[in-house]
């Protein structure tokens, strides 16, 4: 074998070895070398960069979140998106993962209530629930029911009250809460369903009007799991058991949520 083909060879089996040591394409290292992604709703955006904070301090492992609303979240991941855990706000985008057997691992973690946000001072004309469908409120911003659960406890509650057929041509329907929130704030909706933990403490711009029946809308419960696509389970679990630890509570706490029951 003369010299030119000899090292020829010798390239090529240095390009053969280089790739298999190289992870296959789309596939991510084992724990403790992977970057954590978690897929959650979008109500949970203000609370969980300080959680996510708490895990890398104690595992030293990267973690990066993707907020929206859950069902469009639980829709992606369904399609194939890379979501190592997945915490929804209500349980049917949940549901619909475990229909079709992507969920391993999971916990109820915590609990919120639906209030009605308007521009402070409190919108004139608003004083009960029934009110939204009066004259004072030309327009009603809520999640849209197909593509978040707050949406659909939005829905539940007008229903339940005999108001949604008077209010549906004044609804604005947004991708999720926080959108909702922000029909209020640019002055594109009088009021806006959102969940209470949206309206920030003692903001001088927003306040919330605890007018929603209680019963009238079902229990609004965040689970969340581990994704069995993931290739990092082991981190994603114990990313999960921080979620529901008394370290983790003291900060959902902070930011009005409850525990799960």
């Amino acid at each position: 074998m003369g010299d030119a083909l000899r090292a020829r060879v010798l390239l090529t089996l240095a390009f053969i070895l280089a790739a298999a040591a190289l992870p296959a394409c789309g596939q991510r290292e084992e724990p403790g070398s992977g970057e954590l992604l978690v897929f959650s709703a979008a109500s949970l955006q203000g609370v969980l960069p300080d959680v996510g904070d708490l895990y890398e301090a104690g595992s030293g492992a990267r973690v990066s979140f993707s907020f929206g609303g859950s069902q469009a979240l639980a829709q992606q991941i369904a399609s194939g998106a890379p979501a190592d855990v997945f915490i929804a706000a209500g349980e049917a985008p949940m549901a619909f993962l475990d229909e079709r057997g992507l969920i391993g691992h999971s916990a109820a973690v915590l609990s919120n209530s639906l209030t009605v946000a308007v521009r402070s001072p409190n919108a004139p004309g608003i004083e009960s629930f029934e009110d939204l469908a009066g004259p004072g409120v030309s327009r009603l911003a809520v999640a849209d029911p197909n593509l978040a659960p707050a949406g659909r406890y939005a829905r539940e509650a007008l229903q339940a009250r005999g108001i949604w057929e008077a209010l549906y041509n004044r609804l604005a329907f947004a991708s999720d809460v926080r959108s909702a929130l922000a029909f209020v704030e640019s002055g594109n909706a009088d009021a806006a369903m959102v969940y209470r933990t949206d309206v920030p403490s003692g903001s001088r711009a927003l306040a919330a009007l605890d007018i929603v029946p209680p019963g009238s809308y079902g229990p609004v419960v965040y689970p969340a799991a581990v994704m069995l696509g993931s290739g990092i389970r082991e981190e994603a679990r114990r990313f999960v058991e921080l979620l529901v630890s008394e370290e983790a509570a003291s900060l959902f706490r902070a930011h009005g949520f409850d525990p799960a029951e």
